[in-house]
């Protein structure tokens, strides 16, 4: 099971920074995007899928899952990690890239807080793709990932395991 960061968090922090200044090369504020300071993360039970997203599936689905804590080189397993309590876990709807957002952030579908076992059930979405982005409270010292997965009559079958880095 494939549990680790897929982005070294310089790159992100890079590619935020190449968005940011394209943004304000017209000379207005950027808009903020819920990926900022996020690292991608991976949810374990969705193939990846490519630059744009694919043409709607038909129906409704939903992504249910655990979010833990780990340190990175530290050995924790999935049974040795600290699960994570209040995280805010936000689905946004995938939309095709622009010049100024390559993921392709759209509107926010759902949003839901982790329980005190780091448990997470997203209400059911219509059928599609979304980024599912991982925020842990104000002062936790877990850096917060985002995903993508693929919403579908199967999509709450398997449970996400979101394992977020020591900042």
């Amino acid at each position: 099971m494939k549990t680790s960061l897929e982005s070294p968090r310089s790159l992100i922090a890079f590619a935020i920074l190449i968005i940011v200044a394209l943004a304000c090369a017209d000379g207005t504020a950027p808009i903020a995007s819920p990926l900022a300071g996020l690292a991608r993360v991976t949810a374990d039970d969705t193939v990846g899928t490519g630059t744009l997203p694919p043409p709607p599936p038909v129906g409704t689905g939903s992504f249910r899952g655990t979010v833990i804590g780990y340190k990175s080189g530290f050995g924790d397993t999935l049974a040795t990690a600290k699960v994570l309590e209040g995280v805010r876990v936000t689905a946004y709807v995938r939309i095709n890239p622009t010049a100024t957002d390559s993921i392709g952030v759209g509107p926010q579908a759902a949003m839901v807080l982790t329980n005190t076992a780091g448990v997470f059930q997203l209400p059911v979405l219509q059928a599609g793709e979304y980024i599912v982005t991982f925020s842990p409270p104000d002062g936790s010292k877990y850096r917060g990932g985002w995903s993508i997965g693929v919403a579908d009559a199967s999509s709450n079958a398997s449970p996400w395991w979101i394992m977020l880095a020591e900042k």
